[in-house]
């Protein structure tokens, strides 16, 4: 994969995060402000099925990191992974969202340090 792909697949992450986090806000409230939602709402099931995606890419970035010592390309794939999940894990959190129901009822420290 190139650069430039995983440069656009972190964007994409970034705006999937932005997503679930106005979702999680706008139902924890039980409210829509649609001028903060995009135009269109996603489902608990979608929602659960990107972040497991996120969760499996991370993964899969991690190894990349193990197969390419020393390589900062590797490195900030790995950490972006990091800090989008943290992120949401901790907004989930905020929001007193089942983290668990996410699949992110993980050790994300551990995880990226293995």
């Amino acid at each position: 994969m190139n650069k430039g792909a995983v440069l656009e697949l972190i964007m994409v992450g970034m705006d999937i995060y932005s997503i679930i986090r106005k979702k999680v806000a706008t139902t924890a409230a039980n409210t829509i402000d649609y001028r903060e939602v995009n135009v269109f709402e996603l489902s608990q099931e979608a929602m659960n099925r990107m972040i497991h995606r996120l969760i499996d890419n991370a993964k899969d970035a991690i190894e990349d990191v193990n197969n390419n010592k020393n390589d900062e390309f590797y490195e900030g794939k790995k950490a972006a992974y990091y800090e989008m999940l943290d992120s949401l894990k901790n907004d989930l959190k905020i929001e007193d969202a089942d983290i668990k129901e996410f699949g992110l009822d993980i050790d994300l420290d551990a995880m990226i340090t293995d």
